[in-house]
Formats: C-alpha cells, structure tokens, sequence
C-alpha cells in the first residue's frame, strides 16, 4: 500500500524529494537563526530586578515575533524536504526572500513591542511612536509579509511546473497547487493591508490604520480553508488506496 509515506513526519501522502541538507536549506537554518538572535529580549543580562521585569516585559512581544518567524521557517523547510529543488529559480527564490526575513525582523519588532507596550505594559517604553506615524510601520511591515508569502507561492509555483520531472503523483500535485494557491492569498492580505495604511497616511485618516491591522485576520481563514482542502485529498488518497487493498 502506498501510505502514510510521511505520516510520521507529519505530512502524509507526499513524498519527500529532499532526503538530504542542502547547502541552500543550510544558509536559510541560518538566517532564521540569525533573525531570532535579532528578535531577543536582551542580550544584556540584567543587573537589578527592574532590570529583569523590564526585560520580562517585552516576552509577549517577543513571543509574537517568533511566531512568525517560526512560520516562515516552517514553511521554507517543507518545502524544501517536499521538492528538494536546487534549480536557479529556486536559489534566487530563497535567497531574495531570505533578504526579505532579515529586512522584515526590524519593523516586526519594532511594530509588536509598540503594540505590547501601548496595550500591556504602557508604564514601561522602549520604543516611541506617534499614532500618526503608525500607518508607515504597517506599510513597512505589510511590504515584508506580502514578499515572503508572494516568495513561497512562487517557489510552490516553480515546483508545480516541475511536477514531470519530480514524478508528483496527482495528489501530490493538487496539494502544490494548492498551497501555491494559499500563499498568493496570504501575500494579498499584506497588501490590501499596505494599501489602507497607504490611504490612511495619504488622507491622515488615523482610524483606518487599525482596519490596516485586523486585515491580517483574513490569514486565518485562508490558512484554514488550504489546509482543509489539503486534508480532504489525503482523505481521498486514503480511501483510494484503501479500496484498492480490498481489491487486491
């Protein structure tokens, strides 16, 4: 029978081509090091107790920044553990979108711990922010999400046209298409959010911005529907092969 092939691994009914670290895979391990070595709290270690709450302070902000990264390298090593593609148009795809995440991480940061603190520590600030300024942060960081993911879906795209030449199964095939699909939706929640924030800092209208920031909600609903839809083929897969032991 042809199943859970990489059930283990969580990722069931795809082959993985990429059986071995590629140095390409190795340089992107390493800037999603790096850019949570930018991410930490502190690379002072507190002298006094202020100091430490102070420090401790900043966690929710933190913890939300690498979320995200995390996310990000999630779906970098999927991709290359599905498709172990090392094609030009897969290092140029990786490296610009890896410039990408290393640009990202300062208006990441900067954008949740202005939210953390203004929301739940405003007695302690690190940094300061003008609510009219808010607007050009949520284009900066709306630029960095509408890359990544525009990035991710080009490289699904690239492997998709590669399906021959991978021997993708049809199943394997329709979850690229889908998750290629998925990740061009998620670049346009960015920017639809660039765009409000580009309209509330043309007209100076401040309240837009905060329909700049729930825009990123949409994400959830996409991530969802792809991944149902995903789930749905394995489903198939999985009757299909079940059926056919039967007729065996």
């Amino acid at each position: 029978m042809r199943l859970e092939k990489n059930a283990l691994l969580g990722d069931s009914y795809f082959t993985w081509r990429g059986v071995s670290t590629s140095r390409l895979e190795s340089l992107s391990d390493i800037v999603f090091g790096f850019s949570i070595t930018l991410l930490v709290v502190s690379l002072e270690v507190p002298h006094s107790f202020d100091e430490l709450t102070r420090a401790f302070m900043q966690l929710p902000a933190f913890a939300f920044c690498f979320f995200i990264l995390a996310l990000f390298w999630f779906y970098n090593y999927q991709f290359h553990r599905r498709f172990g593609l090392q094609d030009n148009t897969t290092i140029v795809l990786t490296i610009v979108q890896l410039f990408l995440v290393l640009f990202y991480i300062y208006p990441l940061k900067f954008f949740f711990t202005w939210i953390s603190e203004t929301y739940m520590s405003p007695e302690v600030r690190t940094v300061e922010m003008a609510i009219e300024e808010v607007p050009a942060i949520l284009i900066l960081y709306g630029s960095g999400w509408t890359g990544v993911f525009l990035l991710f879906g080009l490289l699904y795209r690239n492997a998709y046209s590669k399906r021959a030449l991978l021997e993708l199964d049809s199943t394997e095939a329709e979850i690229t298409r889908l998750c290629e699909i998925g990740f061009f939706c998620s670049s346009l929640v960015g920017l639809l959010s660039v765009l409000i924030a580009v309209v509330s800092l043309l007209l100076s209208i401040t309240s837009l911005f905060s329909v700049a920031g729930f825009v990123y909600l949409l994400y959830g609903p996409i991530s969802w529907y792809t991944d149902r839809r995903v789930k749905l083929l394995q489903q198939a897969a999985s009757q299909s092969d079940y059926n056919l032991g039967d007729g065996i």
